[in-house]
């Protein structure tokens, strides 16, 4: 809900549509997840893609004792070895501990911020 409050917040000042797609699994909706780790990403790929992405795509799934958190933002080229990760890298691990990651991978169209937390 607050990456949609945010995004509409965005769209409403830059007048561009951006769909925002929850693709959340009824049975995750409830999966505990640290406070304010998405959204940091989410302003980060608005302030760093060259346009206002028109899509962007929150989803999660769960693996054993892994649940995986994605946001995929439809703007190419938003990873990156900075100092701005490395400080949601370690703001994860304290918050979630040391079995939770942050990876970041992009190609020629797409950026997938993915938050692998210990269940």
């Amino acid at each position: 809900a607050l990456l949609a409050s945010y995004l509409a917040l965005r769209q409403g000042l830059v007048r561009r549509p951006v769909a925002f797609q929850d693709e959340l699994p009824p049975g995750l909706r409830s999966a505990w997840l640290p406070a304010m780790l998405l959204l940091p990403l989410l302003q980060r790929a608005l302030r760093l893609a060259p346009a206002m992405p028109p899509r962007v795509t929150l989803g999660a799934s769960h693996s054993g004792s892994c649940l995986a958190v994605t946001l995929t933002v439809d703007a190419p080229e938003l990873c990156g070895d900075d100092a701005e990760l490395a400080a949601q890298r370690e703001r994860l691990r304290v918050l979630a501990g040391d079995g939770a990651r942050l990876s970041c991978a992009s190609d020629a169209r797409l950026t997938c911020f993915t938050l692998e937390l210990p269940a």
